[in-house]
């Protein structure tokens, strides 16, 4: 009952606290985590910080692994920015579950929808001490002839996980696997 309490009041302060911009209420705007707003943020962070990675490449049984200094930090972290669901038409798609810890802290955001049509069909947000501690993102794809589906792992400390199984009709069924480890030089 405590946690409902907390999520009605912090709602209740949301929305009390929005502002009218450009003829959009902010509250509608911003119904869902923040995702772009995030890797913006996470750009900007590792741009800064220098760092380096190492990836490794997994794609029909063959492995492939480098090392790489120079990196395009908003295009590598593109397809984590595609699962942002911050649309006010996906505002009655979504269903959010809210963890908190036993401080009353949030330690996790679960977005998940049962409509198929959806790109991305899980958020998964976990806290720990008042930061995003990991990102989990599902993404689904399908039609009569072409089925894909991306699970994304982001830890901002550690690096990031794609892996990409995709079905095609005719075709035999294919999986694809990035891992990147973040590395100070």
């Amino acid at each position: 009952m405590k946690k409902i309490a907390i999520v009605i009041l912090l709602f209740m302060f949301l929305l009390s606290s929005c502002v009218k911009e450009g003829g959009a209420n902010v509250a509608e705007r911003q119904s869902f985590f923040d995702l772009k707003q995030y890797f913006k943020e996470e750009v900007a962070r590792l741009e800064g910080g220098n760092i380096h990675i190492k990836k490794t490449i997994t794609n029909k049984g063959e492995l492939e692994q480098k090392k790489i200094s120079d990196l395009d930090w908003s295009e590598e972290l593109a397809l984590f920015v595609k699962g942002d669901i911050n649309k006010p038409s996906f505002i009655e798609k979504y269903t959010i579950d809210s963890t908190f810890g036993n401080q009353g802290e949030l330690t996790q955001l679960l977005y998940k929808t049962e409509d198929e049509a959806m790109y991305t069909q899980n958020l998964d947000i976990e806290f720990k001490d008042g930061e995003v501690h990991s990102i989990i993102i599902v993404n689904n794809v399908s039609n009569a002839v072409y089925a894909s589906q991306q699970y994304l792992k982001y830890i901002p400390s550690i690096g990031y996980s794609i892996d990409k199984t995709q079905d095609v009709t005719l075709f035999d069924k294919e999986n694809y696997k990035v891992e990147v480890e973040f590395m100070k030089p």
